[in-house]
């Protein structure tokens, strides 16, 4: 039996490794990995309960991580951290998975794209009057990828972010620019 398994087990990998050996032939082709991420400085309005707006500043940085799994689309995490300044300092601390698609299947100066993600978040607050909370979040982003050399290229997004809950009037729009770097 375990002769057996060992067989299967080799043909499956003999199977498997054309697959496994697929050359990228450039930046999002399939099996190619991105490392890289993105800061961003926006402006928000927030409002509870049918009260006033209240504006506040936010500086973003947000590492991210994918593979493409097929030529132009691409799988991954994000990572993010950001900071608002206006009459209550908040830090928020999140994570989720990202999908990306890019457009262009050859070796190309640059790379238009669209992006989903889903995060969750942790926010504390300063002041301590406020108790920490957690929500999740989604988010759109279109951009480009301008490549400086074969495998870096320039980042730059324009991203959209509602929270789930739908009690809160929350919305953001941020400008971000980045590094991406692609490993083929």
């Amino acid at each position: 039996m375990k002769t057996l398994r060992s067989v299967v087990g080799a043909c499956a990998l003999l199977a498997a490794l054309p697959a496994l050996a697929h050359a990228q032939s450039y930046a999002a082709d399939r099996g190619s990995m991105l490392v890289g991420g993105t800061a961003s400085f926006s402006s928000s309005a927030t409002r509870s309960n049918g009260g006033p707006w209240n504006r506040s500043t936010r500086l973003d940085l947000g590492p991210r991580v994918q593979y493409f799994v097929l030529p132009g689309l691409a799988v991954g995490g994000d990572l993010s951290f950001s900071r608002a300044f206006g009459d209550v300092t908040t830090t928020d601390y999140g994570a989720g998975p990202t999908v990306s698609y890019y457009f262009g299947r050859a070796e190309r100066a640059w790379y238009p794209y669209v992006r989903a993600r889903v995060g969750l978040h942790r926010v504390t607050y300063s002041d301590g009057a406020q108790p920490s909370e957690s929500w999740t979040g989604y988010a759109a982003s279109g951009g480009v990828v301008l490549m400086l050399s074969r495998e870096v290229g320039l980042d730059a997004a324009l991203t959209y972010e509602i929270p789930s809950d739908e009690l809160s009037d929350f919305r953001t729009l941020a400008f971000g620019l980045g590094i991406s770097a692609f490993l083929f």
